[in-house]
């Protein structure tokens, strides 16, 4: 199991902060046409109605962005400690 802590930096910077992680341990397999057709039509979906600017609007996206905005210099990455 893994415990993530959020800094006194984050939970300062951004107080309605929400955080969710995901573990997984994957064993690749050959080649998959039906994970690879559901993969290519994802993409034609998303190139077709998202442009590169749309990205930073979505909420998640927008929400990290302000966060690490509030943090200043700091590298929010670093502020979000990981360990088992």
């Amino acid at each position: 199991m893994y415990n993530i802590t959020v800094s006194e930096e984050i939970k300062r910077a951004c107080p309605v902060f929400k955080g969710a992680a995901v573990y997984a341990e994957v064993t690749n397999t050959t080649f998959c046409k039906e994970l690879w057709d559901e993969i290519n039509a994802f993409t034609h979906e998303l190139t077709a109605t998202t442009q590169a600017d749309d990205i930073k609007l979505q909420p998640a996206i927008a929400a990290t962005r302000e966060a690490a905005a509030s943090c200043g210099d700091w590298n929010f990455t670093g502020l979000i400690r990981w360990w088992t």
